[in-house]
């Protein structure tokens, strides 16, 4: 395991809004880099920039920005063409738990069914290795290809902005969040190790199910986030988007 670090980069952030403060931490070094990415402040961002300092850095296809009050820029998909495609590390190649995947997402009205991020297999099959999708019939979290863990109906509403994610447990247990919130029942326990994959995307899943909306603070954590880390999550950086 890594040693546990708190991001630097931080304090200034903090300096703008301070809901993101010294609870938000990462791992740093070889098999347990993660995903991170925010930007507060300054002008729209032109490329994907990972916070982790792993290098997970991503180029944008027909992505646009939007800056919210809080000075944080947000992520725009069209639902169409609209992805983040992010660099292919040992560090994103997760295959044993525990696992955290979190986004903050805002879908658009017409919006039905999209995947936030997720880690795609090499063929067309779009199966992936991890992944997270949103859905009005409830969000849910992939592991190894197979829904592992379902919100609860309308969780996450269409025009409104929700931390979504799920945490995949020490003991092989997937279990989704929204808002601070455990949703929908835990799923039944995955304790196989996944297969080796490909090509982080951000927005949709392989080349197909892609999100339409905003997204911002996407992370890929090598940890299982707690109960109360999700609550405290949600409490500290729901006011960038004025929740």
């Amino acid at each position: 395991m890594g040693r546990l670090l708190v991001n630097p980069a931080l304090s200034t952030h903090a300096k703008v809004n301070p809901a993101l403060s010294t609870y938000q931490k990462l791992y740093a070094g070889g098999s347990n880099c993660v995903l991170k990415d925010w930007a507060i402040g300054g002008a729209a961002p032109t490329t994907f920039s990972d916070k982790s300092g792993c290098g997970n850095n991503g180029t944008f296809t027909n992505v646009t920005m939007a800056q919210l009050a809080s000075g944080i820029w947000t992520y725009q998909f069209n639902g169409t063409t609209s992805y983040i495609a992010v660099s292919d590390t040992l560090g994103l190649n997760i295959t044993a738990r525990p696992l955290t995947i979190a986004a903050w997402v805002n879908p658009a009205s017409d919006a039905v069914i999209g995947y936030v991020i997720a880690r795609n297999a090499t063929n067309s099959s779009g199966d992936v290795q991890f992944g997270l999708a949103w859905a009005a019939a409830g969000s849910y979290m992939n592991l190894e290809g197979s829904t592992r863990a379902t919100a609860a109906n309308n969780s996450a509403p269409v025009s409104a902005w929700s931390l979504i994610g799920g945490t995949w447990s020490a003991a092989g247990v997937p279990q989704m969040y929204v808002n601070g919130v455990a949703s929908g029942s835990a799923g039944a326990s995955f304790t196989s190790a996944l297969t080796s994959k490909v090509s982080i995307a951000i927005g949709r899943r392989f080349s197909t199910t892609y999100f339409k909306g905003d997204g911002a603070l996407w992370r890929v954590l090598p940890v299982a986030w707690s109960a109360a880390d999700w609550l405290k999550a949600y409490q500290m950086e729901r006011v960038l988007f004025g929740v």
